[in-house]
């Protein structure tokens, strides 16, 4: 037997020219389709056989574009958290209807949104810190609480200014060790689930930190940088 080593292509998509081209990406675990974001809605992508081609699954009101920015599917509450061009938080449950949105200075300048399994929260992060978010049932139910999810909310839980100070290039979360990983300019740092600061590596790179994760087997951090290069770093180095 032979293994193939690096990256083989599996299946390529080509987003139609009349629907603009594709901003966000994520995966619905439940339906194992791709979900498709584009500046006029959604569409979603089969990757098995038996469950291949492209559905257009949800379009923007006409003359109004480029809606959301980011959008992050959830398979335990099968809802998917958006990030609007406004800086708004919304929530969609599976079939694409608003059931919770956020707008206002709470989530001014917000540029990445993440979601922790382990404890129901959404994370978001900007030039304002990173945030907490608790995903949970509603005290009261609301107006048309029969649509799907329309009972649960975003309740802010704990915010850290001190979290990324600056304008971060990539926030990323550790689930199995419920870390933070903040790659803000060269610089990297790492935070528990509580701000608290774990690792603080200066200068880290050259360019721009795009990347860092923790190896368990190694005990060592690598990170990458917009230069193509990447380091591995000892676990008893920085705080």
């Amino acid at each position: 037997y032979s293994l193939t080593y690096g990256l083989r292509l599996v299946k390529a998509f080509t987003q139609p020219k009349h629907r603009t081209e594709i901003v966000g990406v994520t995966y619905n675990g439940r339906k194992q389709r791709m979900i498709l974001l584009d500046k006029k809605g959604c569409s979603s992508w089969g990757l098995l056989p038996n469950n291949a081609g492209v559905k257009r699954e949800w379009s923007f009101p006409k003359y109004q574009f480029n809606i959301l920015r980011k959008i992050l599917y959830c398979r335990k509450f099968n809802v998917y958290f958006t990030l609007g061009k406004d800086f708004s938080l919304k929530v969609y449950n599976k079939d694409f209807i608003e059931t919770c949105s956020i707008i206002g200075f709470e989530v001014h300048l917000v540029k990445f949104i993440l979601f922790n399994p382990a404890s129901d929260e959404l994370i978001t992060g900007g030039m304002d810190g990173v945030k907490f978010w608790k995903y949970a049932r509603r005290d009261r139910l609301r107006i048309g609480s029969t649509i799907a999810m329309s009972n649960y909310g975003l309740f802010l839980r704990a915010e850290y200014p001190h979290m990324g100070q600056g304008w971060c290039t990539s926030l990323e979360l550790d689930v199995a060790m419920q870390r933070l990983y903040l790659c803000c300019s060269s610089n990297v740092s790492c935070y528990d689930t509580n701000g608290k600061l774990l690792l603080y590596l200066p200068n880290a790179h050259e360019t721009s930190v795009l990347s860092c994760i923790y190896s368990p087997y190694s005990k060592n951090y690598l990170t990458g940088s917009s230069d193509c290069k990447s380091k591995t770093v000892a676990k008893s180095t920085g705080v």
